[in-house]
């Protein structure tokens, strides 16, 4: 997974390295284990070296990792005091070849907001409008790209599902996130799009330094209410929280124990109004 990697680079400056000659460590491996003494040695140098300096930070900020952020730290500031600054510079780059999804599903949302709005709007309705908007229709992510091309009524219950299972997930530097809810009186699904407030007291353009009324309005969006407590996203697939509050219709309990059968499927009528409306 992403987050778990990092980029090394060998600059080897030939096409075919495998191929090469005249290493000053032919056999890498037996040599290592030859010299296990001294390389332990002198790797406890380096950490002995950096202890009895106070265990000094690197002048430039370490990137955070999550639960790895301690081991971001030692290995940051050893080396760092080794005279080899950088540590992690380059993992933002990785995150961004590396997630290709996730950049089809910022785009996607993207396009969704500036094209609807933050209204609900069910899967047939949706569907409606990539059908009517080729430019809105271009941005659609896989698997559901593939479906609206083959025949998206087709797949309306599927293209429900897919949606569902992002619903409260954060994408892009504006933590964009889909929020489903539902139609009371055709009792189907809706999904909209909005920004995202997550944990209590935060909202995404705070956490990038921005907190004018200005940062929030000229994304389109209002500034979210800081809340007192965030619970868990239903169907949330990666833990994050939501700004609603369970009394809020979207969340509501009762509502997402009904069956996803029952909330994707569309009414022939309704099916038919829509597209004759």
């Amino acid at each position: 997974m992403p987050r778990r990697c990092y980029f090394i680079h060998l600059a080897t400056q030939v096409s075919n390295p495998w191929a090469r000659e005249g290493f000053t460590h032919p056999e890498l491996i037996k040599d290592a284990g030859s010299n296990r003494g001294k390389l332990i040695a002198a790797m406890l140098t380096l950490v002995r070296g950096w202890i009895a300096e106070g265990k000094p930070t690197p002048s430039k900020k370490l990137t955070r990792l999550g639960t790895f952020s301690e081991w971001v730290d030692l290995a940051g500031g050893i080396l760092a005091y080794a005279g080899i600054d950088g540590f992690l510079d380059n993992l933002q780059d990785m995150y961004d070849q590396a997630d290709v999804d996730g950049k089809a599903w910022t785009l996607f949302l993207e396009t969704w907001l500036a094209k609807l709005g933050k209204e609900p709007h069910s899967t047939s309705q949706l569907i409606a409008a990539w059908q009517q908007d080729s430019e809105f229709a271009e941005t659609l992510p896989d698997p559901i790209a593939s479906w609206f091309a083959d025949d998206a009524k087709k797949y309306s219950r599927k293209i429900g599902r897919t949606l569902a299972k992002k619903n409260g997930t954060p994408f892009g530097p504006n933590n964009l996130r889909i929020v489903q809810g539902e139609n009371t009186d055709k009792k189907v699904a809706t999904f909209k799009v909005t920004g995202y407030t997550g944990y209590t007291g935060y909202d995404s353009f705070q956490c990038r330094g921005e907190t004018s009324e200005s940062s929030y309005e000229k994304r389109g969006g209002e500034r979210p209410k800081e809340t007192t407590e965030t619970p868990e996203t239903p169907y949330s697939q990666n833990g994050h929280h939501a700004d609603e509050s369970p009394a809020n219709a979207d969340y509501n309990a009762e509502e997402r124990k009904k069956s996803f059968d029952d909330l994707f499927a569309e009414p022939e009528e309704q099916e038919s109004e829509i597209h004759n409306g």
